[in-house]
């Protein structure tokens, strides 16, 4: 053997070894949630502390079926019953058809599990991981030993993740005033309500939708002050806000200077099934007025104006 061919070969060895950390940790980052594989029939619970978790039973060189959408991506756990001594030897793999999609050999040293019903220790867990393409598959789990011949199998797919919800600035179909709230960098538009309302929304539900309200101090009042907006639909109160403000030290609005705005109060309107009118009204405030704005599910199906 060359000198050089020692030294690709150790180079490659490098590379494996740097690379499985890297691996490892991007299996971490993806959520996982169990299934049940369509051929599991036998299964065992395995006790870890306190805890029981269901393992399905695979016999050596026996197959099990099991069916998967994708694409997803799947981890399967296996545990070896430890027929022999303290340690088992053994292949797994997974198989679509003819065609062998992953294998793994590993060796398995004893753990802290021990089976639900009789206590007797089982071996570390050995795990592959999968990515399954687009469409569906129909799998068969092999395991293949002359260490044992029995394992502990738990199936697990990667869980949807949920999309964030997107809103969009919504404006009312209906308001008597709005006014211009500025910043060092921007000019965000409200609208006035008080007792007698002032803003008007409409809103296809089930959705949500974001109100943003600001109490608007005079010079008499304190630096604090309790506020209260109210929700009517059909004259009748469905929903109210409350908050305590206080006075933001570098917001003015444009058109107002008698009025000094509040820091900023978020609240999340949830609309039921059908359609919706409501008109936002200031209830129970010692303020003169509050400034509101909106924002609206990009799901509903209300109009954006």
């Amino acid at each position: 053997m060359t000198r050089r061919y020692k030294m690709k070969k150790i180079i490659i060895a490098l590379l494996v070894f740097a690379l499985a950390p890297y691996s490892l940790t991007f299996a971490a980052k993806t959520k996982y949630k169990v299934f049940k594989p369509s051929g599991g029939k036998s299964y065992e619970f395995v006790k870890s502390g306190e805890k029981k978790y269901k393992y399905f039973v695979t016999e050596e060189n026996a197959p099990l079926y099991f069916k998967v959408t994708g694409p997803t991506k799947l981890k399967i756990r296996t545990r070896p019953a430890l027929d022999q001594g303290k340690s088992s030897q053994f292949e797994i793999q997974v198989w679509e058809g003819d065609k062998l999609v992953k294998g793994r050999r590993v060796k398995s040293n004893a753990s802290e599990l021990t089976l639900d019903k009789t206590g007797e220790k089982i071996g570390l867990s050995r795990d592959i991981f999968i990515n399954v393409p687009k469409g569906k598959h129909n799998y068969t789990l092999r395991i293949n030993s002359k260490t044992s011949t029995k394992f502990y199998t738990r199936f697990h797919q990667s869980a949807k993740k949920k999309k964030k919800a997107k809103y969009s600035v919504y404006r009312p179909y209906d308001f008597e005033k709005k006014i211009s709230l500025k910043s060092a960098k921007y000019k965000t538009t409200y609208y006035i309500v008080d007792n007698d309302g002032g803003a008007k929304i409409k809103a296809v539900g089930p959705t949500e939708v974001i109100i943003y309200c600001r109490a608007n101090f005079n010079e008499t009042m304190k630096e604090k002050s309790k506020f209260a907006i109210g929700v009517f639909e059909n004259g009748n109160e469905v929903k109210k806000f409350t908050g305590i403000a206080n006075k933001s030290k570098k917001l003015v609005y444009e058109e107002r200077t008698d009025y000094i705005p509040s820091t900023l109060h978020k609240y999340k309107l949830s609309v039921p099934s059908g359609q919706h009118e409501y008109e936002i009204k200031k209830v129970n405030s010692a303020a003169p007025s509050l400034s509101v704005r909106f924002k609206m599910n990009n799901n509903s199906l209300g109009k954006k104006k």
